[in-house]
C-alpha cells in the first residue's frame, strides 16, 4: 500500500513496506510474513522538492523493518502529500549481482 493516514486511529497510521493483514502492522506484525533473506534495508523519503525529510535511523530501529509513521527524523509531523522514497536493500544471495538492490516509488500521506 502507499498511501497512509498517520492520525492516531490505530489503522493505517504507518508506512509499512512489509504488511501482514492484522489491525495493527507495527505491534502485531508477524515476522514470517517477512522476505527472507534481507541483511539490511536504507530507506529514505524524500519531498517533492527533492528534500531529504526523513532517514531510517539504524541506531535507533534495528532490524529490516519500515514503520515510517510521517514524521521526520526530528518528529515534525509533515504535511499531507506526495513523498517519494528510496530503498536500498541488501539480501543475503550467492548470485552478487543480486546482492544489491534499489527500490523507489512514491507514498501518498493523508491528514
Amino acid at each position: 500500500p502507499n498511501v497512509f493516514t498517520p492520525n492516531g486511529d490505530g489503522y493505517n497510521d504507518t508506512f509499512t513496506p512489509f504488511y501482514s493483514g492484522v489491525s495493527n502492522p507495527v505491534s502485531d506484525f508477524d515476522n514470517t510474513s517477512c522476505p527472507r533473506f534481507v541483511l539490511d534495508v536504507d530507506f529514505k523519503v524524500f519531498n517533492r522538492s527533492g528534500v531529504k525529510v526523513f532517514d531510517l535511523d539504524k541506531k535507533k530501529e534495528k532490524g529490516i523493518l519500515i514503520n515510517w509513521d510521517g514524521r521526520t527524523n526530528y518528529g515534525k509531523e509533515l504535511p499531507a502529500g506526495i513523498y517519494y522514497y528510496i530503498a536500498e536493500v541488501k539480501f543475503d544471495v550467492l548470485d552478487a549481482a543480486k546482492r544489491n538492490q534499489t527500490y523507489k516509488g512514491w507514498v501518498q500521506l493523508f491528514k
